[in-house]
């Protein structure tokens, strides 16, 4: 991703450099006042984008279309110094044009899933909330289907499951989670804080270690292993007590 940006940018930059010639001198040949309008498109363009490394001016759809339609033009409009004229209709052209608005738009609907996904699951806790848990689950569900990359929906689904009484079902969603995204330590934690409220401490501490070695300094993963490995130590002391009460009773 970060070699293609790279490779745009600097297709940009040399049809730019093609269009506005910024090391003509003034008062060059073919030096008119278009000229200097495409700089000054150039500059809009140089400022957002250098601005754009220091805040989320990208982020904003009205202080990127501009930048992006001067970006455009410049990149059309071939040496300020040729005139422009009307090309004849050729249909490669407009071929190319067709599938680069295509492929805008299916770029624009896959970048437009994972907000679609984040909503989804919204809804899904909203309507648990409201306890209507058939809809919950059918949302989180569907949430999970249209962005099947986060793990959001997933634990959506294991709340969902919890509240109706499906604790099976609840961690398989849990584990789905881990499995989608192993190295995110929220999803070790959440599977094992969920074994923890279940009773079962081994598997708590066992589950939890994965966040700990992603995560040292995180709170909820130290909490979850300190608490396991009390009631582990707890049981442990209990067994022993049970059995040494045991043998005691059946020595004579």
């Amino acid at each position: 991703g970060l070699a293609l940006t790279l490779a745009l940018l600097a297709a940009w930059l040399a049809a730019t450099t093609r269009a506005t010639g910024p090391w003509r001198g003034p008062g060059a040949r073919g030096d008119a006042p278009e000229r200097v309008g495409l700089l000054a498109l150039g500059s809009i363009v140089v400022v957002f984008g250098v601005h754009s490394l220091v805040d989320w001016t990208w982020f904003i759809p009205g202080t990127v279309v501009p930048p992006l339609l001067c970006a455009g033009w410049l990149v059309g409009r071939g040496p300020s110094r040729e005139p422009l004229v009307r090309t004849p209709r050729s249909w490669p052209r407009v071929a190319a044009a067709v599938a680069v608005v295509l492929l805008a738009v299916i770029a624009a609907w896959a970048a437009s899933q994972p907000q679609a996904a984040v909503d989804r699951t919204d809804d899904a806790l909203a309507a648990l909330a409201a306890g209507k848990v058939d809809e919950a689950r059918t949302l989180a569900e569907e949430a999970h289907d249209i962005d099947p990359l986060t793990v959001d929906p997933l634990f959506a689904l294991s709340e969902v499951e919890t509240i109706a009484r499906r604790p099976a079902e609840a961690r398989a969603a849990l584990e789905r989670a881990v499995q989608l995204q192993p190295a995110t330590p929220d999803a070790w934690i959440r599977l094992a804080q969920f074994d923890l409220l279940a009773g079962n401490a081994a598997a708590a501490r066992r589950n939890v270690r994965p966040a700990l070695y992603l995560d040292p300094r995180s709170a909820p993963a130290q909490a979850i292993f300190l608490e396991a490995s009390r009631k582990l130590a707890q049981a442990k002391t209990k067994t022993k007590a049970k059995a040494k009460a045991k043998k005691q009773q059946s020595q004579p």
